[in-house]
């Protein structure tokens, strides 16, 4: 699937958004077992949970991150090409010029 760049930095926000509220819920449920207000059992059933969806948001944040750098690189690799692009349009007119005198 193809995402524009728009797409890909809205999902990055929404990740690490994502990420960010599951850390917080992690730290709660250390919270609430440390006070004794949920048992040992419960603990670790939500602190599972929590952790397997931070670990799956942790991945796609990764991948997209990946996505958006190499779109960085191609972007500065067009940048690179249209500012040298009246070089390479001269330097094609000198060997046509030069050609075209033989």
């Amino acid at each position: 699937m193809v995402y524009s760049e728009d797409q890909n930095f809205g999902d990055l926000k929404i990740f690490t958004s994502e990420i960010k509220k599951l850390e917080n819920k992690l730290l709660k449920i250390s919270d609430q077992f440390i006070e004794d207000e949920i048992s040992k059992n419960e603990y670790e059933l939500h602190k599972s949970r929590a952790e397997e969806k931070l670990f799956d948001l942790r991945q796609k944040q990764s991948e997209l991150t990946q996505t958006i750098s190499n779109l960085d690189s191609k972007l500065e690799k067009c940048t690179d090409f249209v500012r040298n692009l009246i070089k390479i349009w001269c330097y094609g007119a000198l060997i046509e010029n030069i050609s075209y005198k033989n």
